[in-house]
C-alpha cells in the first residue's frame, strides 16, 4: 500500500469512516484529544503472567484516570463498571445476534451505543458529547457484584 508521508491509504480511509460515524455523537474536541488504546497484542511482545499482570495493571490505571471511557471491549467495559469509571458501550448492531450467547444480560449494565453500519445511536443523547460530558454508571451491576463477593469469600473459607 501506498504511504501518504508515515499513514497509508488504508489508514487514512479507516480513520475518515470513523470520523464520519463518531462525530455524529461526539464534538471535534473528544475526538482529537481522545486517547485510543488498541488491546491487540502480540504473543510474543508480553511473555509470562507477570507482565500480563503488569500491563493489565496499566490498562486499569489508565481507566481509572479517564473522564470517561467509550469502548467496544466487554474486557474494557466491565472492569470500568468495577473501577467506578463511567463507560459507554458499543454494541455493533450487525454482529449484536452472534455476540448475545456471551455478551447476553452483561449489555444491560451499561449506558450502550448501537452502531448499525455508519450510524450511531445513543437514547440518552440531548447533544452531541463533549469532553465535559459528565453521567454515572448505572448501578445494576453492585447486586451482581456483591453476590460475586460473597460467593468468593464462601469458596475461600468455607466456615
Amino acid at each position: 500500500m501506498k504511504l501518504y508521508g508515515e499513514i497509508s491509504l488504508k489508514a487514512l480511509i479507516k480513520s475518515s469512516a470513523f470520523y464520519k460515524c463518531y462525530s455524529k455523537i461526539f464534538t471535534d474536541d473528544v475526538l482529537i484529544s481522545a486517547k485510543y488504546i488498541k488491546h491487540d497484542i502480540e504473543n510474543d511482545k508480553i511473555v509470562g503472567d507477570d507482565m500480563k499482570f503488569d500491563y493489565a495493571n496499566k490498562l486499569l490505571i489508565q481507566y481509572s484516570f479517564a473522564r470517561y471511557i467509550v469502548t467496544s471491549r466487554i474486557h474494557c467495559a466491565l472492569p470500568c463498571l468495577g473501577i467506578g469509571t463511567p463507560v459507554l458501550y458499543v454494541v455493533n448492531q450487525q454482529q449484536a445476534e452472534v455476540s448475545s450467547c456471551r455478551l447476553d444480560g452483561l449489555v444491560d449494565l451499561f449506558h450502550v451505543i448501537k452502531c448499525d453500519g455508519d450510524e450511531l445511536f445513543y437514547n440518552d443523547l440531548h447533544d452531541k458529547i463533549s469532553a465535559s460530558y459528565v453521567f454515572n454508571n448505572k448501578d445494576n451491576h453492585i447486586e451482581l457484584a456483591e453476590q460475586l463477593n460473597e460467593l468468593c469469600a464462601s469458596f475461600v473459607s468455607p466456615n
